[in-house]
């Protein structure tokens, strides 16, 4: 390419342009002719004249450009005599390697550009024409130094070094501390991209003091060039760049001005409407959000989509895919992930794809944040608010990043709380208002490993280290006594016996004032460098004893979720809760806590929280938006909370600070006036980039919030709310914009005074937007705001002195001390694990308490409190609050406002939204929800669809007085309580809820409205005690009867004559009186003449409008209508308008009117479109319908796995014909067993009418291959016999050497067939050579013809001929070789116990007809005929691989554990699917939990697998199993033992398993039961059986009978001992049967063989089968006596 002179730009417009050679230019005018941008100019006119420069300008800018371009043209000025030998010249540092690696590729362009526009002026003649035209052919060269530089080419770049050389903080300090610093000594530019990413952090306080140790080994100091986009204040990141030298701040004319907008895609986020979601309705924003962003990356060349999160990346890239092909079909993805938790292969893929434009979509995390080139992106999406305004500025400027570029984005909220920080996050953006950068200064740690470094490659002086640090400024104030002790420390000055396993690192001469290190000093700073904490996981187990060895591990909890966490928080992994009872250093100690609401601080999302002046940006907005309503509407809102004022605990004020206690009642006209907020505020958020539907609901948001609370959380505000929950508790919700780094420490003040004063240690939790916290019942009058104000001095001396005992405090100890170098470690350039770590951190820390100022625990506690809290900005709160600037407000609440919801379910609501949850956890986490929560995340009308059913109706029966043990007395006083409580009855009625007087029956007086008030909420405790203990609500058990019902059958005239006597009774002393409701003749109470006269116009008697009788003033406004229907919605589970309308005679848009307005009083709740429900109904129903819940997702047996994976083999009704067989391997794909199984057990078992011809048309057909190994890899070979795999084998044990694999040959696991070949085409060794390749995998054949011969029994060297021959070994000749046959045919082996034949060689019958063959000869001949083919290994990725073989074994058992995993083959077991199983984790496509009692805690498995699992354990004898813990077949809950025992033989089929078949779990994961006889057999339950019995291993040949999943007898080969495993003696039956038929099905493949064998049963459970109760039980299952036992009559 030639490129021009210089256009026809004027160069006299840009000075500092002009002044770059003529090469340049013509280059920089070729790519760019609109010419340099301003900002360029500026830098390149600093740069110039030699200052250090901060170039602050938005993201495409050409900053980059411009520090590079300078320094390209500078070092293309040399002379070749300047160039030689001088080392690295240009220093680039990038705080990523991603972004290294992209700026070394982007300076190819201009380095050649400028190369080639250099020769092409030269062949011109021109390279003088123009000023600066001084410039040679340049030979620059660059270099990139990481952490991933092998030591080869880092041995390359010391020898050769780099004209300009791309590194990283890290390399730049091992470089200093190495060898390598020679290389540096020639740096004259040193440029630092993204300053911002590392100035507030300990790595950019490390990298301050690494180029400072730079500068003090050049001859002048490198000039400095600071490149960012996002830094406020300049000044700080300035200061920080330069150090103790100036520094020339260059800021762009104008902000980028992004075009960002918020964008809902609902009308209304309070009432999402319901998306299809799987073929089910969710009400969930998710579907929404995923659907929009799928248009617009439909509408774009690229789209980036930033999400907070890794798990939701994964989960969204996924429903992004899927909602792709629903769309358009095919397999192809539209999007991939971008994270951490990606490999670093994977992540440069899809880098490549998304810069060439193959890519549509990423989904990403932070990953793709800062300045790396991703080509043409022209959109980027933001899902939930960025982290911080300058993280959003980053992640928006990844789209148009070019000069002139306009970055466009937009925002979506997930929840309704997140509109607010969208707006704010936006706004700023919009107008540039980045978050403040503080330096961390001071740092010790970082102090010493630098101090280490520094002398480890030359002896220093003190005071001039002392000088150098000070020149840094993050220590620039750094006190002398600090830096000595600092010396002190490396030096060995804290001695004690404590320490000393902690040796010195340096020798500080104090006379000499010089520090030089030890020996091995800088290996140890070279090998344990850097500032990036060695953070990973705690494992998490439970309780010693709790499961069995090796199983107690339930998984891993990160460590920054470890320091949040308290003793007693509920924590889920996976759809499991565990409760923590102990956190020590090294693991977190859980018990099981299913169903239960937890709280994971993961959904906080990354990052230590929101800062404190970005709390006060937020904070202001709210203030502003509360200060623009409009005048009057505040003045309605205030004068209904002031009217409510009230005092509690004193006065009004606490302490002088400005705390104001209010109700949220609202009274009369005010409690529907909308406040509006004016123009200006509208227009506010319009500007900000709102839509329509965002500016709706923020404003509907407010409005509700301020309707809640009477008042909005601010800056200037806080609000005190507290409400009751479901046990009664007082919650405690503080609101506050400060953050979490502000709101931590505050949590910890509070815990620590309400363990002082209440004696009791609550659950504090803090979050971004508040504090919550809860205190018990039992405390009496809640406390207010004198709980959470503090004096100022106070509260710093509580929080410092509890930071040390903290979690916290003590992994930043670890931490520190790891940078320091006190804890290396024994194994330099490996990582010590963090057990280990941990573990001498705490010797150290322990060590370290008796002394006062311990250098690593000063740093530790001034990194807890000011870089992880906020201890100045809290304490700078109380003050406020002190003096008035702020005031609180206290607010009782009767639910979670609007502000409160997120903090308390923000969690659970946005997990439960997740489709692919399985049902159980879904309606056990939406019921731990307050009914307010429920409705709003579940929409109008859906809240009934979580309610039990049974539940209701259980409920419903109760409350009318019909459930058993609920009815009343039949006698006057109760008839009278009756009609006081339900309101008017029939006389049948009355009579259906009422029994015969007896002192013992309950009456009604006594349980009154507890039974429905009272009890839904106090009361209630006994419905969430233990799931399944209905007892206690007044429900009696199943098959029992409430006192005197038994007597109401055939007696309802009497009763209704009874009845109808005790209300004339009461009608005579006037106490109830007839009347007419709804075309039913009815009896009242007295008390309710007048409403019923009032609402209905009934007829009443005179008397009964007597003063005594007159209607009572309700303290509540309602019209006698609604007094009538509260009682009767009171009385009932749900009722609905028709039903209200039907009792009352009114109409139904009557009853519909009045219903409506009693739940806009908060009387009712709608549950679905046509049914209401009373709220203490509702929560007496909530509360049963939850411990029903929890009890469904309790694990299940593991009989219920066995059904599962029977069912999905077929072996119940195996089908027949060639289509089952292909089924079968297709679900045993990839399983390798021992040859001879599959053909003798595995096939016949799935396929009815199962023939090897039905294999051998599969495999011809190019279907299936099959695949050989040996277990000893290699397969043995008699010298003297063509026979395979010699030496001894049992009849069941044929070709134990040889196993096989099949494959559907689509599948990914398949070996790659080759082209065919036979046995003289190359193969050395002839047959054997070639069926040694067979043993290796290598090969394989059209037929399995040539393995069944391999299995066949082998031949033998002909024996010497006996003279004398036994009559009966002749007699039995015949037998003899009949059986061989038939053994044959099955492809079985006999091995060496059946007779041989004087000729040594085995006679077959290879097909009808033919006559005997030498069995020397068919392996060779089954070889010769038969077509081979190579085989290769699959052609996919180990990821790939990994993925199909975690497929297959969810196909074949449903469930992935530890123990399946083995069983399963898999190499290297579960760890090494561990990493895939994430991914599908995170994507939503599995879930981890416990599903199977007995699996260990570990489990993964698909949602739809898990509910099927539930759906086999949903009868109730397998919930009356799991509650009690047996697992016995036959139980039945409630029913008679006759009709149990007819049910299990009914309704489940016996099957029998060969303990090899892969179905087959026992002893493989599932544990064995205890063996048990079933209790009729005479007086011998056995229980435990004898020393006779035998061990159920997994002995060849042996079975085992399944009913139901559950295990019931075992039987070894011979049958001769067996175990039973079930106390029903039906059960034992059937499965004795099922044997009988799998013997009888044998003897029809083998009549000789049943001729000639009896099977005798000898024992059960080590009981004699002779005994006479054992052999009449095995006598009625079908056995015949016999001498030895038992026998099955089976055979001719």
């Amino acid at each position: 390419m030639t490129f021009a002179p210089s256009k026809t730009l004027a160069l006299s417009n840009f000075a500092a342009f002009s002044s770059f050679s003529q090469a340049s230019r013509s280059w920089f005018l070729s790519a760019f002719p609109e010419g340099p941008t301003p900002v360029q100019e500026q830098a390149w006119a600093a740069i110039g004249r030699g200052e250090n420069a901060l170039v602050v300008a938005p993201t495409g800018s050409g900053k980059t450009l411009a520090a590079f371009f300078s320094a390209i043209d500078r070092l293309g000025r040399r002379s070749a005599e300047d160039r030689r030998g001088k080392g690295v010249q240009v220093l680039y540092v990038s705080p990523l390697k991603a972004l290294a690696a992209d700026v070394e590729r982007n300076l190819r362009r201009p380095l050649a550009g400028v190369e080639q526009a250099a020769r092409d002026l030269q062949e011109t003649g021109e390279t003088r024409a123009t000023p600066g035209a001084a410039f040679e052919l340049p030979r620059t060269t660059v270099g990139m130094r990481t952490g991933d530089t092998p030591a080869k080419e880092r041995r390359r770049l010391r020898v050769n070094p780099p004209d300009i050389l791309i590194t990283t903080p890290e390399s730049l300090y091992l470089m200093l501390t190495s060898e390598a610093r020679k290389t540096l000594g020639a740096v004259s530019t040193v440029i630092v991209d993204e300053i911002h990413s590392l100035a507030g952090s300990k790595r950019g306080t490390h990298l301050a003091l690494s180029l400072e140790r730079l500068d003090a080994m050049l001859e002048e100091p490198a000039q400095r060039i600071g490149l960012s986009a996002t830094v406020s204040p300049a000044r700080t990141v300035a200061d920080f760049l330069g150090g103790s030298r100036p520094v020339t701040i260059i800021e762009a004319d104008s902000a980028a001005n992004p075009d960002v907008a918020v964008s809902v895609p609902v009308d209304d986020m309070a009432a999402i409407p319901p998306a299809s979601v799987a073929g089910q309705m969710v009400v969930s924003m998710w579907p929404h959000i995923e659907r929009a962003i799928l248009d617009h990356v439909l509408k774009h060349r690229t789209t980036v989509v930033f999400v907070n999160s890794r798990g939701v990346c994964e989960r969204l890239t996924a429903h992004l895919n899927e909602e792709y092909a629903n769309r358009f079909g095919g397999e192809a993805a539209i999007a991939k992930s971008h994270h951490g938790s990606v490999s670093k292969d994977q992540r440069l893929t899809v880098e490549n794809e998304l810069k060439s434009g193959s890519l549509r979509c990423v989904v990403a995390t932070s990953s793709l944040e800062l300045g790396i080139d991703m080509g043409s992106i022209d959109l980027v999406l933001q899902v939930a608010p960025p982290l911080s305004v300058a993280s959003g500025l980053q992640r928006i400027g990844r789209a148009n990043h070019a000069v002139g570029g306009r970055p466009r984005g937009a925002i979506y909220p997930v929840e309704r709380t997140h509109l607010v920080d969208a707006a704010v996050a936006a706004e700023g953006m919009r107008t540039g208002a980045i978050e403040n950068t503080e330096l961390v200064t001071n740092a010790l740690d970082v102090l010493a490993q630098q101090t280490v470094a520094a002398v480890s490659v030359e002896e220093t002086p003190a005071d001039r280290w002392f000088e150098t640090v000070r020149r840094a400024a993050p220590y620039a104030a750094l006190p002398r006594e600090s830096f000595d002790s600092v010396l002190e420390l490396l030096s060995g000055a804290y001695a004690c016996a404590d320490l000393a396993d902690f040796s010195p690192r340096i020798v500080w001469d104090r006379e000499a004032g010089v520090v030089r290190a030890r020996p091995g000093a800088q290996r140890l700073a070279v090998s344990f460098s850097g500032t990036i904490p060695d953070r990973g996981m705690f494992p998490v187990v439970l309780p010693e004893g709790a499961e069995e060895a090796g199983r107690r591990r339930v998984g891993e909890l990160d460590e920054e979720m470890v320091y949040e966490s308290r003793v007693g928080d509920v924590v889920t992994l996976g759809t499991s809760s565990w409760q923590i009872r102990e956190i020590t250093n090294d693991r977190v100690v859980v018990d099981p806590v299913s169903g239960r609401s937890s709280r994971l601080p993961f959904w906080r999302g990354e990052g230590p929280g929101r800062s404190a002046s970005t709390g006060a940006a937020k904070g202001a907005f709210l203030r502003e938006a509360a200060a623009s309503l409009e005048h009057t509407s505040v003045q309605s809102a205030a004068s209904s909370a002031v009217s409510s004022l009230r005092p509690a605990c004193g006065s009004g004020k606490i302490s002088g600070s400005g705390t104001e206690r209010a109700s949220n009642r609202v009274s009369g006209s005010n409690a529907h006036r909308e406040p509006r907020f004016c123009a200006s505020f509208l227009s506010r958020l319009e500007s900000a980039g709102l839509d329509e539907n965002a500016r709706e609901s923020l404003l509907s948001l407010l409005r509700e919030q301020l309707a809640a609370t009477g008042a909005i959380p601010s800056d200037e505000t806080l609000v005190l709310e507290r409400c009751r929950d479901e046990n009664d508790s007082w919650r405690f919700i503080l609101h506050s914009t400060m953050g979490r780094r502000v709101h931590e420490p505050w949590a910890i003040a509070i815990r620590e005074r309400i363990r002082r004063f209440a004696n009791i240690k609550p659950q504090v939790v803090a979050s971004d937007d508040g504090v919550v916290f809860q205190l018990p019942a039992t405390i009496g009058r809640p406390p207010g705001a004198e709980l959470v104000v503090f004096d100022a001095d106070d509260l710093r001396h509580t929080v410092t002195s509890q930071i040390g005992g903290t979690a916290l405090f003590a992994a930043r100890f670890r931490e520190c001390a790891a940078r320091a170098l006190l804890t290396p470690s024994s194994r330099p350039g490996r990582r010590t694990p963090l057990w280990l770590q941990r573990l001498r951190a705490g010797q150290l820390l322990e060590a370290s308490r008796q002394f006062r100022n311990f250098p690593v625990s000063v740093e530790a506690a001034r990194e807890c409190l000011q870089d992880v809290y906020d201890l100045p900005a809290l304490t700078g709160l109380m003050e406020r609050i002190e003096t008035q600037s702020v005031r609180i407000v206290e607010v009782e609440t009767p639910s979670p406002s609007p502000f409160a919801r997120p903090l308390l379910f923000g969690y659970t609501g946005a997990f439960l939204y997740q489709e692919d949850l399985p049902r159980a956890e879904q309606r056990a986490h939406m019921l731990s929800l307050d009914p307010e929560a429920i409705a709003s995340l579940m929409g109008d009308g859906g809240v009934g669809q979580i309610l039990d059913e049974s539940v209701i109706a259980e409920v419903d029966a109760e409350l009318q007085r019909l459930a058993p043990g609920r009815r009343v007395r039949r006698d006057a006083e109760a008839v009278a309580d009756l009609l006081r409580l339900l309101g008017p009855l029939t006389v049948e009625d009355i009579a259906a809820r009422s029994v015969q007087a007896r002192d013992d029956a309950p009456p009604a007086q006594e349980e009154e409205d507890s039974a429905t008030r009272e009890e839904a909420g106090r009361s209630l405790q006994a419905d969430e005690e233990e799931p399944g203990q209905e007892g206690n609500s007044g429900f009696l058990r199943v098959g029992e009867s409430s006192v005197g019902d038994g007597q109401e059958e055939g007696e309802d005239r009497p009763q209704l004559e009874t009845v109808h006597g005790l209300l004339e009774e009461l009608a005579q002393s006037r106490r109830v009186l007839a009347v007419r409701l709804g075309g039913r003749e009815c009896w009242a109470g007295a008390e309710d003449a007048p409403t019923l006269k009032l609402a209905l116009g009934v007829d009443v008697p005179e008397w009964a409008a007597e003063p005594g009788g007159s209607l009572r003033t309700s303290a509540v406004s309602r019209s006698p209508l609604e007094d009538l229907l509260l009682r009767y919605t009171r009385t009932r589970a749900r009722v609905t308008a028709a039903d209200a309308a039907s009792e009352f005679g009114i109409g139904r848009a009557t009853a519909a009117g009045a219903l409506e307005s009693l739940a806009a009083s908060g009387s009712l709740m709608r549950i679905d479109d046509a049914h209401w429900m009373e709220t203490s109904v509702f929560t007496r129903v909530r509360n049963r319908s939850l411990a029903r819940a929890r009890a469904a997702i309790q694990p299940v047996c593991p009989a219920a796995l066995h059904r599962l994976i029977i069912e999905r083999a077929g072996l119940v009704e195996p089908a027949g014909g060639i289509g089952a067989l292909a089924e079968a391997i297709s679900l045993l794909e990839g399983v390798w067993l021992p040859a001879s199984l599959w053909e003798s057990v595995v096939f016949p078992a799935r396929v009815a009418d199962y023939d090897p011809a039905m294999l051998d048309e599969l495999i011809a057909a190019g279907e299936v291959v099959w695949q050989a190994r040996t277990s000893g890899g290699s397969l043995p070979m008699d010298a003297d016999s063509s026979r395979i795999g010699g030496g001894k084998r049992s009849r069941t044990n044929g070709g134990a050497g040889i196993k096989i694999a099949f494959f559907p040959t689509d599948s990914p696991l398949a070996p790659v067939v080759g082209a065919a070949f036979s046995i003289g085409e190359g193969i050395e060794g002839g047959w054997k050579g070639l069926w040694k390749l067979v043993c290796e995998g290598a090969a394989t054949s059209h037929s399995f013809e040539p393995v069944r011969v391999s299995i066949q029994p082998r031949g033998s060297a002909a024996p010497r001929k006996r003279r004398v021959t036994s009559r009966r070994s002749r007699r039995h000749t015949a037998f003899v070789t009949a059986k061989t046959l038939r053994q044959d045919a099955l492809g079985l082996s006999l091995g060496d116990s059946a007779p041989k034949q004087q000729s040594g060689a085995w006679l077959r019958q290879s097909s009808p007809g033919e006559g005997p063959v030498n069995m020397h000869e068919p392996i060779e001949n089954a070889i010769a005929r038969t077509t081979w083919h190579r085989l290769s290994p699959p052609q996919v990725s180990a990821e790939e691989a990994a993925l199909a073989m975690v497929e297959s074994i969810f196909d074949r058992y449903g469930v992935i554990s530890r123990d399946i995993a083995l069983a399963a083959g898999v190499p290297g077991g579960l760890a090494s699917l561990a990493p895939i199983l994430r991914r599908m984790e995170d994507a939503g496509a599995i879930l981890r939990g416990t599903f199977i009692r007995g699996l260990g805690p570990v489990q993964y498995a698909e949602r739809e697998t898990v509910d099927a699992l539930r759906s086999f354990a949903d009868s109730e004898d397998d919930v009356d199993r799991r509650a009690t813990g047996k697992s016995d077949v036959g139980v039945r809950a409630g029913v008679k033992e006759g009709e149990a025992k007819r049910q299990v033989i009914e309704e489940s089929a016996a099957v029998v398993l060969n303990l090899k078949d892969p179905a087959c779990l026992l002893g493989r994961g599932v544990p064995w039961p205890t063996p048990i006889l079933p209790s009729q057999i005479g007086e011998r339950p056995a229980a435990t059986p004898s020393d006779r019995s035998p061990d159920p291993s997994r002995r060849q040949g042996a079975t085992v009978v399944f009913v139901d999943g559950e295990p019931v007898l075992y039987a070894p080969e011979n049958m001769k001992a067996l175990i039973s495993y079930t106390s029903e003696i039906a059960v034992f039956r059937a499965a004795l049967r099922a044997l009988a038929e799998l013997l009888g099905r044998a003897a029809l493949r083998d009549p000789g063989a049943a001729a000639r064998k009896r099977t005798v049963v000898e024992s059960v459970n080590g009981v004699s089968a002779l005994d006479r109760a054992m052999g009449d039980a095995l006598a009625e299952a079908g056995l015949s006596h016999d001498p030895k036992g038992m026998r099955f009559a089976v055979g001719p």
